[in-house]
């Protein structure tokens, strides 16, 4: 069987009523364990199916939803896709100081300390996975300063 990503660091709530003839149950609660994410949350409905969980759980569903958006307004990424980033502290000096663009993060071993795929400036370095305790962020939003002006 296979995994769901776990590339997200959290997901919405799964909200599932044990009733449904649509999506079974069992079903949902499979989807939800699938998820890579550590941090998820399956709502289970009692008596309700597929589509009238908000009527007979409004206020469970409402309670999950702003805890997950409460959660999502608080999360800070230090080092976010498309920041511009500079190289330091590299045990080859003439790597240090490298500027890029990161891409996305980059996948790693459990344990390994997490690292970002940078698309560096000069060809000599191209794209690579960097440590993030190497990376220094010198812009957060460059894509923001070009899009304001295209208007």
């Amino acid at each position: 069987r296979r995994r769901m990503s776990s590339r997200r660091v959290w997901s919405r709530p799964q909200v599932h009523g044990d009733r449904d003839d649509i999506v079974p149950h069992a079903q949902g609660r499979v989807c939800h364990e699938q998820l890579g994410s550590a941090d998820k949350v399956f709502l289970s409905c009692p008596g309700a199916d597929h589509n009238n969980v908000l009527l007979r759980h409004g206020a469970a569903w409402r309670d999950a939803a702003a805890a997950w958006l409460k959660k999502a307004a608080a999360f800070d990424d230090a080092h976010p896709a498309r920041a511009r980033v500079e190289t330091f502290g590299l045990s080859s000096e003439r790597f240090n100081g490298q500027r890029g663009v990161v891409v996305a993060r980059a996948k790693t071993d459990a344990g390994a300390p997490p690292r970002a795929k940078v698309n560096f400036e000069s060809a000599e370095m191209g794209t690579k996975a960097i440590k993030l305790e190497n990376l220094k962020v010198v812009d957060r939003e460059p894509f923001l300063a070009g899009a304001a002006g295209a208007e």
